[in-house]
């Protein structure tokens, strides 16, 4: 699941859902449109030296749903 992107900086963010781990993606990989179904804002705190979030904060924004 994306939860989050960041057009002006060209990454976002994935969560898996076996593992709950957030990785990195660039968002030029990406292919077609986006389903957005929910919105939240969070703070990394620490990364790995994979850029891997091992320690994060979330913050419910809004439900939204759509596409990009």
């Amino acid at each position: 699941m994306i939860i989050k992107l960041s057009y002006q900086k060209g990454y976002g963010f994935v969560k898996e859902a076996e593992s709950g781990k957030i990785l990195r993606f660039d968002l030029q990989d990406l292919q077609g449109d986006l389903q957005i179904l929910q919105w939240i804002e969070f703070s990394v705190i620490d990364l790995d030296p994979g850029k891997q979030a091992t320690n994060i904060r979330l913050f419910p924004w809004k439900n939204m749903s759509g596409t990009y």
